[in-house]
């Protein structure tokens, strides 16, 4: 492998890698505002299941006692804590989710800083074989037309 395809090979990995961490962070903020959005879902069915809760409570504790009343506000107080446990359950998982691609964009960080470093070696190298091969041929010149400058 030559010096130059070397670097060019260096310097298309480095932008492979740059793609990739860009992907990533794009990848993170969609799961950050899905988990954002599931946060606010979850505060709704809290507060819904808080004024369910507050009115069980408020015809449990009211002068008439109606069955019928405390029955319904029973099963609409289910039906809520149903939901409140889904959303419980969806915010976990986004949670989740954000854990495991901040973990991916960390990932792509390293290796998009390791081919950045490689490809800033590889161009090091490149130049100092330019540099070299620049010096040989005016070595070269020189001897051949006899003169020391």
């Amino acid at each position: 492998m030559t010096r130059r395809s070397q670097r060019d090979g260096a310097l298309d990995i480095a932008l492979v890698r740059q793609l990739q961490l860009q992907q990533a962070i794009s990848r993170a903020a969609q799961a950050r505002a899905a988990l954002d959005i599931e946060r606010v879902r979850q505060r709704q069915v809290d507060a819904e299941h808080d004024a369910h809760l507050a009115a069980w409570h408020g015809a449990a504790t009211s002068d008439r006692l109606s069955p019928a009343l405390l029955a319904n506000c029973a099963a609409a107080l289910v039906a809520v804590s149903a939901q409140r446990d889904a959303a419980l359950r969806r915010v976990d998982a986004r949670t989740a989710e954000l854990a495991a691609v901040r973990e991916v964009l960390q990932q792509r960080d390293r290796l998009a800083e390791a081919a950045d470093r490689q490809a800033l070696h590889v161009e090091k190298q490149h130049r100092a074989a330019l540099d070299e091969r620049r010096m040989t041929e005016l070595e070269i010149r020189v001897a051949l037309s006899g003169g020391n400058r």
